[in-house]
């Protein structure tokens, strides 16, 4: 609808054109059809009417078919004094004698019908030529042609009045874009609220995992079109980015470019921790998120993980004493190598192995009283807290 005036009037031209070629030539339905066949009968007259003439003869002429069914039943008649069955015979032959006159008078008619105008002829000739020159041009049949004309008919009264349709679409469109907008801006007002909340969370979460100086903001961005027009798709209007500053007196920057290794599976940990409640990830895993970490702050790690794991399973891989005493299952995973080829051996451990591994990843002496000891507190403090949960 928005194309050039210029676009539009040639559009209106080339269909005014071909709807009034079409209508102009004011076929009818099947007329090239019937067309034809009178053509060939006009060509064909006097062969037609030869094979006619005879056969009129034949019937009603010299010695005709009906002359001697006359006869026929004459002889006929004169029997039936002797018997029904002669009344019967002559009924029928009189019937025969009826069809075939009958017959007779059609052929004649049809004898009338071979004589033609070879104007008449010209102008069928000229007039299938016109029905050729249409059917080239708009369709392969007749049905074709009318289909077209349909067509091009209500695309024209549909370019015609594209003005008024234009304004009547921008008008639902105006009104379309206002409840969208109305949606977006209720959407971003919610998004905002929330965002103060998780800026505390996250603040708060990264806290106890030992990044004190952190800071967390969500930050938002909205794009505008020419006309002054926020833009949004399927999620709403906002841009969002997550900005962050790892420590104190650093300019926040957006988390995705500056943020460590360690400090991304912290920070991870502590998102998941927040939206433990409504992620439906089924099973989560941590790889070394205990990277420079120990201690206490590998005990407040544990806990957060803990907590996750009420509503998904966690898998982590690690070496920090503090996440192994946490979990409920512990497996062991060693790597050996022979001459030629390298093994990985996977034990899953009981209650008592898996004491026995908490204390050598303390680092304690191994298979000391004191190691193990040390060892058996840390598990029951965190079967403990889980209790707690």
């Amino acid at each position: 609808l928005k194309n050039s005036t210029e676009n539009q009037e040639r559009i209106l031209d080339l269909y005014s054109y071909q709807i009034d070629e079409i209508e102009s030539a004011k076929i009818k339905p099947q007329e090239d059809e019937i067309l034809k066949e009178k053509k060939l009968l006009m060509q064909n007259s006097e062969k037609i009417y030869e094979m006619l003439n005879s056969a009129y003869d034949c019937i009603d002429g010299s010695d005709s078919i009906i002359d001697r069914i006359k006869k026929s039943n004459n002889f006929v008649s004169n029997l039936t004094k002797y018997g029904d069955v002669y009344e019967k015979i002559s009924q029928r032959i009189e019937s025969c004698k009826f069809e075939m006159m009958d017959i007779a008078s059609q052929i004649k008619d049809e004898l009338y019908n071979c004589d033609f105008d070879k104007t008449e002829f010209d102008l069928i000739d000229e007039r299938l030529d016109k029905i050729k020159s249409i059917k080239r041009k708009y369709g392969q049949t007749l049905e074709d042609v009318f289909k077209y004309l349909e067509k091009i008919k209500k695309e024209y009264n549909f370019v015609l009045n594209s003005k008024d349709k234009l304004k009547e679409l921008n008008l639902e469109k105006d009104k379309i874009l206002s409840i969208l907008n109305q949606y977006a801006k209720k959407l971003s007002d919610e998004r905002r609220n929330v965002a103060k909340k998780f800026e505390f969370n996250v603040k708060k979460e990264l806290y106890d995992l030992g990044m004190m100086g952190s800071k967390f903001v969500v930050e938002f961005q909205q794009d505008v079109s020419n006309e002054e027009q926020i833009k949004f798709d399927e999620n709403g209007c906002d841009k969002i980015k997550f900005m962050f500053s790892a420590n104190k007196g650093q300019n926040l920057k957006p988390l995705s470019e500056i943020i460590s290794g360690g400090e991304a599976s912290r920070f991870m940990l502590a998102i998941k921790n927040i939206l433990a409640d409504y992620d439906e990830m089924p099973t989560m895993i941590f790889d070394e998120i205990d990277t420079g970490i120990s201690g206490e702050m590998g005990y407040m790690v544990a806990c957060k993980m803990a907590n996750i794991s009420k509503n998904h399973q966690i898998m982590a891989v690690s070496h920090l004493p503090q996440i192994c005493a946490m979990a409920d299952e512990n497996i062991k995973i060693s790597k050996t190598s022979s001459e030629n080829d390298t093994f990985v051996k996977v034990e899953i451990l009981n209650s008592s192995e898996a004491i026995d591994e908490i204390a050598r990843l303390s680092g304690g002496v191994k298979d000391s009283f004191a190691s193990k000891e040390h060892a058996r507190q840390l598990k029951n403090r965190c079967d403990e807290y889980k209790k707690s949960l």
